[in-house]
């Protein structure tokens, strides 16, 4: 099922406005909820009454809207402990809303030091990675009680988890049914791109490499796999990844995806990400002709 971010079709006061956005676009289709980016009333999850989400699920869910992923994007690791600390109490406010939103998945990367948002080699020294995994530690138990998914984004070079490597390992040190991921294939791609089968990084990279890429993560990560994000990446003339693009703008081989996504038998929500809403029709088309 395609999907959207419901904050890339603007910010609203009410559930029924974004529904008559959405409907203008595909119906029925799913969505990711980032709560504060999307209804103006609402700073964070702890702002939402039960009532309240039960209200945008329901009348979601009357016009063939599923929520698939709750966004809580937040910074685990960030270097001020009373941030860090408040970021945490909100994520936890999303992991106890999950039920009433009709959706047990929690979704957010992994942090970084920076506050800027940019590239810290301190991000990946083992202090923050144990402030990462007692983050997890302390989530995961709450999501149990609740019934609720913690679904994690890695994000390479960048983030905590920043590496398929780091990945596996977070699997396999937790071993938990309430701890999955969301795949998206930009972020997850080296700064250097992708590499064809001799070696080198090519401005286009071929189908095969692109494929090889998708089918190489997938045949470690497949089974953890939640949800999928969408987008688009380029290659610059120094052979460094350009990510976060419109669908279609860059090079990324969408038909090298899906066929990796059938290979594997993943069947995931595939959320599109930084869509322009003049040419998300076209967008659609071209991917339902690649047989999603």
């Amino acid at each position: 099922m395609l999907g959207f971010r419901a904050h890339d079709f603007g910010k609203f006061e009410e559930t029924s406005k974004l529904i008559q956005e959405l409907n203008k676009i595909h119906n029925p289709t799913c969505i990711q909820l980032a709560l504060n980016k999307v209804f103006t009333q609402y700073a964070s999850y702890e702002d939402l009454s039960d009532e309240k989400a039960i209200s945008i699920s329901s009348e979601l869910n009357k016009n063939n809207i599923d929520i698939a992923i709750i966004g809580s994007y937040i910074n685990p690791i960030h270097p001020i402990k009373e941030i860090r600390e408040l970021e945490w109490k909100s994520f936890e406010s999303a992991i106890k809303k999950a039920k009433y939103l009709n959706c047990p998945y929690i979704g957010t990367e992994t942090g970084i030091t920076n506050l800027n948002d940019e590239y810290d080699i301190e991000t990946f020294n083992d202090k923050n990675l144990n402030i990462f995994y007692n983050f997890l530690d302390k989530m995961l138990a709450l999501a149990i009680k609740n019934d609720a998914i913690i679904s994690i984004e890695p994000v390479s070079n960048k983030h905590t988890i920043a590496s398929l490597e780091r990945t596996i390992n977070m699997i396999d040190k937790f071993k938990c049914d309430n701890l999955k991921i969301i795949y998206d294939s930009v972020n997850m791609m080296d700064i250097k791109g992708i590499k064809e089968k001799d070696g080198i990084i090519k401005k286009i990279p071929s189908y095969q490499a692109q494929k090889k890429f998708h089918n190489t993560i997938l045949n470690e990560i497949g089974d953890s796999i939640i949800a999928l994000h969408i987008k688009d990446f380029k290659i610059d003339n120094h052979g460094n990844k350009i990510g976060d693009l419109p669908i279609s703008t860059g090079v990324m081989n969408y038909k090298a995806l899906f066929d990796s996504l059938k290979t594997y038998n993943i069947k995931a929500p595939k959320i599109l990400e930084m869509v322009n809403i003049k040419t998300l029709n076209q967008i659609i088309n071209m991917l339902n002709e690649l047989d999603i």
